[in-house]
């Protein structure tokens, strides 16, 4: 029971804060003050503000960075208030569903490391512009390895609930 209160209750908490943060930085951003927003992305905060457009495109992905965090959180609280009596079919569901918005996830911090400091910055001239690092196998990989391998596990149950629907036809 406290596992699943502490569990809801961190999922609440991060939810709204990363909420209020990247409001609160677009906000910022788009009034001109777009040093939190440089910080976030490493760029040196004396870089020139960005123009709208590459803002509003930037504000799309951390959308969508929101949207496949809550539908990850969507999943966990299913199978949290589902628990023990949760059957195959629903919680294979739930763990593809969980399983989806942590890819999603993974995808949106990997363009908001990779692709929108390029595109903040592609107003500026060349030698101005910030340089840019991207790993592509940071600790942000193990993210996307466990997403999959929650998918894997989705399918299996998938497996096992039609085995449990065929021994219900014989008794």
């Amino acid at each position: 029971m406290f596992a699943k209160l502490l569990a809801r209750l961190a999922m609440v908490l991060s939810m709204a804060y990363f909420t209020l943060a990247l409001v609160l930085m677009f906000a910022f951003a788009v009034l001109g003050e777009p040093q939190a927003l440089w910080e976030m992305l490493e760029i040196e905060e004396s870089t020139p503000p960005p123009p709208l457009w590459s803002l509003m495109v930037s504000a799309v992905v951390a959308l969508f960075i929101l949207v496949a965090l809550g539908l990850a959180y969507w999943f966990i609280e299913k199978i949290l208030r589902g628990g023990a009596t949760v059957g195959f079919d629903h919680l294979s569901r739930y763990l593809r569903g969980m399983a989806f918005g942590l890819m999603g996830f993974w995808i949106g911090i990997k363009m908001l490391d990779a692709v929108l400091p390029y595109l903040l910055t592609r107003h500026l001239s060349v030698d101005i512009r910030p340089p840019f690092d991207w790993d592509q196998l940071d600790l942000d990989i193990v993210l996307l390895i466990i997403s999959v391998a929650i998918y894997a596990i989705s399918q299996s149950l998938d497996r096992a609930s039609l085995i449990e629907e065929e021994h219900k036809h014989f008794l």
